[in-house]
């Protein structure tokens, strides 16, 4: 199990919708926001892998400054459009900005936030025919689709954290539970046509976040918040004890 304890440091916790790429972006707005000793997790779709390493590398200098002033730190989960490999392998792990692999714990001002990545993305017909024809032309392949981008109900990891005696009170994933808001994602009619798996694939994402859900009550843990983005809007609706919040894209969400 991988925790980051930042308790200490840090105090209060901000989520981030889905920020394709514009870290930079993200962080001006905590500058114009005047966050202060926050932790703030971008809840997938980071635009990781598109680049090389080094790519990070230079945002993160460009940033590190205002990061270190205002005293935040960015921790980034896993999205359809993100290479997985920059988190299960923790590639970017500066002071201040990190890839979080799947079931990560952060503990932050007397919370025990969860992370869990991964989406299917809609438009992997269209990536999948790029690399398809950037082959036949004999053309750079560019990372743009990753076939392992599918979230994981891992229970063993679950078990992991149970017996650890960890409560998880807060949840960050990409996608969310079947029950959740929204039901059906825009577009999807056209996109089935020429990817007719998509549906099913879709709503056994979805099914897997179910399960994620349903084995976290199982192990009694005392959700109050659930974040996602993933669906391009922003909405907030309560079911049971859980706060369950939607982030739209940029989108940022203060819990506490």
């Amino acid at each position: 199990m991988n925790s980051y304890n930042l308790s200490d440091n840090y105090k209060h916790l901000w989520i981030s919708g889905d920020i394709h790429g514009e870290i930079r972006a993200l962080v001006y707005n905590l500058r114009r926001l005047e966050a202060k000793d926050t932790v703030v997790i971008v809840a997938g779709d980071c635009g990781i892998g598109f680049e090389k390493l080094g790519h990070y590398e230079n945002i993160y200098h460009r940033i590190k400054n205002t990061l270190e002033k205002q005293n935040c730190i960015l921790l980034l989960v896993r999205g359809n459009h993100d290479d997985p490999s920059f988190f299960r392998e923790k590639l970017i792990d500066f002071p201040r900005m990190k890839t979080l692999s799947d079931y990560s714990i952060v503990l932050v001002a007397n919370r025990n936030v969860l992370c869990v990545g991964g989406a299917i993305s809609l438009d992997r017909y269209d990536r999948k025919q790029d690399i398809i024809n950037r082959q036949l032309a004999r053309k750079k392949e560019l990372p743009i689709y990753w076939t392992d981008e599918y979230p994981i109900c891992d229970f063993e990891k679950l078990a992991l954290i149970a017996n650890s005696g960890v409560k998880v009170d807060t949840v960050v994933t990409h996608s969310a539970p079947l029950f959740c808001y929204p039901q059906i994602k825009r577009n999807m009619e056209r996109r089935v046509l020429f990817d007719p798996q998509l549906i099913e694939d879709v709503k056994k994402e979805r099914e897997t976040l179910l399960a994620l859900h349903s084995q976290l009550l199982k192990d009694n843990h005392p959700i109050k918040d659930w974040c996602y983005g993933h669906f391009h809007a922003s909405h907030i609706e309560f079911i049971g004890d859980v706060r369950f919040r939607l982030l739209d894209i940029d989108e940022l969400g203060e819990i506490f």
